[in-house]
C-alpha cells in the first residue's frame, strides 16, 4: 500500500483581500496544495510562519507597513522557505523584484493587469507551477542559503560529458545524438556566438558570471530569460551595471556584435537573421502565440542554428521545464556545442536537466566558474577581481 502524498502547505500573504482570495482559490484548484493561512501584512505573516510551518510562501512585494522586501529578510533570517514574490506588471514592481531575488526569494510572478477584472489568463497555472517548483527545490534551496551565509562555494567541480546515447530515439522531436568524449575545452574550436538560455534562479547564475567576462570577450552574446515585459528592462540594466561588457535590452533590428550582450525582451519571441551583407541581426515578434515560455528559448536557439551552425556556443542555465532541449538537439545536429550549468548549483535543475540527460550537452559547468570556462573556449582568459 502506497503512502499518500503529504500536500504542498502554503502561506498568502497579499495587502488586497481580493488577491488573497483569488491566489487562494486558484490554488486550492490543485489537489497536491493546502492554503494553510493567509496574512495580510507583514506582522501578520511573520506570525503565521511560526504558527502554520508553511512549505512555501506567496508575498505580495509592495505592501504597507512592512514591506515585502522587509517581510523577507525576516522570514530568510528567522525561519528559512522558498518564497514566490508577487508583483505588479510595472517598471517599479520589476525593480522591487530584482531586489527580491537578490534577498534570497525563489522566483516570482507578475499579477496580470486585467486581474481586477476576473480575466486571469496564464495566472493559475503559472502560480501553481512555481509553487509546486519552489516545494519539489526546497531543500536545493535552503542548502543554497546555508551556503551563502557560511561564504562557502555552493558548486561543485566541472563534470565532464560520458559517452552515452538517447534511446528515446525521437521521443518528443528529438534525435539521437552522442556527447563528447572530451572537455570542449580541450579541443580547437571556433565559435562566432554566445546563446544563453535561463529562467528560475538563471538573473543570479548571470549576475555573478558577467563580473567574471573582461572587456575584451571575442563574442556577441544573446540571453533569452524566461521574464514578462518591464523585467527584462530592469535586468539589462542591474546586468550591465556588474558587467564590464555592453549589455542591453533588445530591439528589433540589433546587430549581434562582439563584445556586447542582447537581452530578448520580456513577452516577445526572438530570432536570428542575417541581412543582405550577412550581418546577423535579431526579429521580434509576437509569433508564434501558442508557446509555453516568453521569450521561447527553443525558437531562439533553432535560429542560431540556422545561421551560425558549428560556430555557435549555447549555454542553458538552471530553470522550469523543458524549453531549449529542441533548440539544442538542432545545434548539436549542425555541429554547434552546448554546455549546460550543474544540479548543485542550480536552484531548479530542470531545463539544463532535459538536455543533459538527452546527450546534447558537451559539458556540464558550476555557476561559479561558468565566465572562466568561456574564456579558455573562446581563448585569453585572464582573471578578475
Amino acid at each position: 500500500m502506497s503512502t499518500p502524498t503529504l500536500p504542498i502547505r502554503v502561506l498568502v500573504v497579499d495587502d488586497s483581500m481580493f488577491m488573497r482570495n483569488t491566489l487562494s482559490t486558484m490554488l486550492m484548484k490543485y489537489p497536491d496544495v493546502q492554503v494553510v493561512g493567509t496574512a495580510k501584512n507583514g506582522h501578520e505573516a511573520l506570525l503565521q510562519v511560526k504558527r502554520v510551518a508553511p512549505d512555501v510562501m506567496t508575498l505580495d512585494v509592495d505592501m504597507p507597513e512592512m514591506n515585502g522586501l522587509e517581510v523577507l529578510d525576516r522570514i530568510m533570517t528567522d525561519h528559512p522557505i522558498p518564497i514566490v514574490m508577487v508583483s505588479s506588471l510595472t517598471h517599479e514592481g520589476a525593480e522591487e523584484t530584482f531586489q527580491a531575488l537578490a534577498h534570497g526569494a525563489f522566483d516570482f510572478i507578475p499579477k496580470q493587469q486585467r486581474v481586477s477584472t476576473g480575466d486571469l489568463g496564464p495566472l493559475e497555472a503559472r502560480l501553481y507551477e512555481k509553487i509546486k517548483s519552489a516545494f519539489d527545490n526546497k531543500a536545493r534551496f535552503l542548502h543554497s542559503l546555508r551556503k551563502k551565509d557560511t561564504g562557502l562555494s555552493r558548486c561543485s567541480d566541472v563534470k565532464l560529458g560520458m559517452s552515452t546515447s538517447v534511446s528515446s530515439g525521437m521521443a518528443n522531436g528529438v534525435l539521437d545524438v552522442q556527447r563528447g568524449h572530451a572537455s570542449i575545452r580541450a579541443r580547437k574550436m571556433t565559435v562566432d556566438l554566445l546563446i544563453i538560455g535561463g529562467s528560475t534562479g538563471a538573473p543570479q547564475v548571470l549576475f555573478e558570471m558577467f563580473r567574471h567576462i573582461p572587456e575584451s570577450f571575442p563574442l556577441p552574446i544573446l540571453i533569452v530569460q524566461h521574464m514578462p515585459k518591464f523585467f527584462t528592462t530592469v535586468f539589462a540594466a542591474q546586468l550591465a551595471k556588474c558587467a564590464r561588457i555592453s549589455v542591453r535590452e533588445g530591439r528589433d533590428g540589433d546587430i549581434l556584435e562582439a563584445g556586447k550582450a542582447i537581452i530578448a525582451p520580456g513577452d516577445h519571441h526572438v530570432a536570428i537573421n542575417r541581412d543582405a551583407q550577412g550581418l546577423a541581426n535579431i526579429k521580434i515578434s509576437d509569433e508564434p502565440r501558442d508557446r509555453l515560455y516568453w521569450p521561447c528559448i527553443d525558437l531562439a536557439l533553432s535560429s542560431a542554428a540556422k545561421h551560425y551552425g558549428e560556430r555557435v556556443l549555447a549555454l542553458i542555465l538552471t530553470g522550469m521545464g523543458r524549453d531549449g532541449l529542441v533548440g539544442c538537439q538542432q545545434i548539436k545536429a549542425r555541429g554547434g556545442k552546448v554546455l549546460v550549468q550543474d544540479e548543485q548549483s542550480s536552484m531548479v535543475f530542470g531545463m539544463n536537466r532535459a538536455v543533459w540527460e538527452a546527450g546534447f550537452a558537451d559539458e556540464m559547468i558550476t555557476s561559479s566558474r561558468m565566465g572562466q570556462c568561456l574564456m579558455e573556449i573562446v581563448g585569453g582568459y585572464v582573471p578578475i577581481g
